[in-house]
């Protein structure tokens, strides 16, 4: 059974894979330096962000749930097309969101994160933080895949949203608290 964990309505967007080492050539792109002020509110961005995006995949989720276990249901088989197109059309007649908000969204996530990972700071609050919101970054990555791409057996996937779930909600909770 999917968790009822309450989501607000919201916008947000996706992955970025990130990596350990930076080119070290003439033409590498220097780690942007901010103030402890503009550094935090990007951390508080990313974090809002994140949620937003979780919400609207939330929703999806419970709904590609729904849909998957009726189709279950009378023997039929399911496919990730066939559950996404389902899912993107009850999107769209349900909210103010489309599989471009979607998409979009997950693309600002990754822009803001790819700023975020080449930002120096050296405040000790603000390093946990960012650990933290980087924990967030991959269950949100992960989450995101879950969703727009379901597949294997509904089981694996509701007991994956519902971890997804709930360590995105915590994750906000005490990344919010921090940035206070």
């Amino acid at each position: 059974m999917l968790n009822d964990t309450p989501f607000l309505a919201g916008r947000s967007g996706g992955p970025y894979e990130e990596t350990t080492t930076k080119p070290e050539s003439e033409n590498s792109v220097p780690d942007e330096e901010m103030s402890n002020d503009e550094y935090s509110a990007l951390l508080s961005k990313l974090n809002e962000d994140i949620y937003a995006q979780s919400v609207l995949l939330s929703n999806l989720g419970k709904y590609i749930n729904s849909w998957w276990k009726s189709f279950e249901s009378v023997g039929g088989t399911f496919t990730t097309e066939k559950a996404m197109a389902s899912a993107y059309e009850w999107l769209e007649k349900n909210s103010d969101y489309t599989e471009a908000d979607i998409t979009k969204n997950h693309s600002d996530i990754q822009a803001t994160y790819k700023k975020f990972i080449q930002t120096d700071n050296n405040d000790r609050l603000l390093l946990d933080v960012a650990e933290r919101l980087k924990q967030q970054y991959t269950n949100y990555t992960e989450y995101f895949s879950l969703v727009t791409t379901p597949g294997g057996d509904r089981n694996s996937f509701v007991a994956d949203y519902n971890k997804y779930t709930q360590n995105i909600s915590s994750s906000y909770e005490t990344i919010g608290g921090l940035l206070e």
